[in-house]
């Protein structure tokens, strides 16, 4: 698999392929190609001699790292040129991945208080709860592709990705008055596995994008480090010690310096 911007592409696709057959006529090409267009900063093109562009050290910190890499992920210029700035990039912050904190956060602390820090094992069905696992394997279906030679979309896996959680944060608002009743204890243990189902998605789903948030949210989840691409969507194991509670999975970005200065960030 081949990357390269739009000004390359000419010497990527046409000149170095046509030097390369003379070279070795032998040489069978079989390479996937995928151009990006410009990724803009505040409507200019990245300049360090000018001094336009954005430094790593000033948004980059071990905190802040994966939060900067799913932004990038998000709006990168993929088949139109993007712009970056810094506002958008907060915001991604602030909202879209402060609400998976809000959700990780929330679903840990009921296992916490009702299942006493341990993963339940499914109870009854419902109709709806067998749709949600539906859509979960659609998700992932969709992300494997998106992540694929033949469709890469960085932009695409991104937007998947946040679909999935609001997907599983829609998922239990609407089931969350079963806790209340003692009678649909079983139906709501399916509520509660579901959505470790799809915090478990998320971390695989995350791992080529956002390997630390990936990492810590396997381990809140009691699971292997290393897992491999998941073929279907799985429960987690019952039995299995959450931790999702005591993890605050991101935190507020670095502050920008005053002068303006994300290209050794992408």
């Amino acid at each position: 698999m081949h990357f390269f911007g739009y000004d390359n592409s000419f010497y990527h696709t046409i000149m170095y392929p046509a030097l390369y057959s003379l070279a070795f006529p032998e040489w069978k090409a079989s390479i996937s190609y995928h151009m990006n267009e410009f990724y803009l900063l505040d409507g200019l093109k990245f300049s360090t001699s000018r001094q336009h562009a954005v430094w790593g050290k000033e948004v980059l910190s071990p905190d802040s790292v994966d939060a900067v890499r799913y932004h990038l992920c998000l709006t990168r210029g993929e088949v139109k040129r993007a712009d970056f700035n810094r506002e958008a990039l907060a915001s991604t912050n602030d909202t879209i991945l402060a609400e998976w904190d809000r959700w990780l956060h929330g679903l840990g602390d009921v296992i916490r208080r009702r299942h006493g820090g341990l993963a339940p094992d499914a109870g009854d069905w419902s109709i709806d709860q067998r749709e949600f696992l539906h859509q979960l394997e659609t998700r992932r279906a969709r992300i494997e592709t998106m992540l694929s030679p033949d469709a890469f979309s960085l932009n695409q896996a991104a937007q998947e990705v946040d679909g999935l959680v609001r997907d599983a944060v829609r998922f239990g608002e609407a089931h969350s008055h079963l806790a209340a009743i003692p009678s649909a204890s079983d139906r709501n243990r399916t509520t509660v596995a579901l959505q470790l189902a799809a915090a478990l998605l998320l971390a695989d789903a995350t791992t080529p994008l956002m390997p630390r948030f990936a990492g810590r949210l396997r381990n809140a989840l009691g699971v292997a480090a290393e897992r491999r691409w998941p073929a279907h969507v799985s429960l987690l194991p019952p039995g299995t010690k959450v931790s999702l509670e005591a993890c605050r999975f991101f935190s507020g970005l670095k502050e920008a310096h005053t002068e303006t200065g994300v290209e050794n960030a992408a």
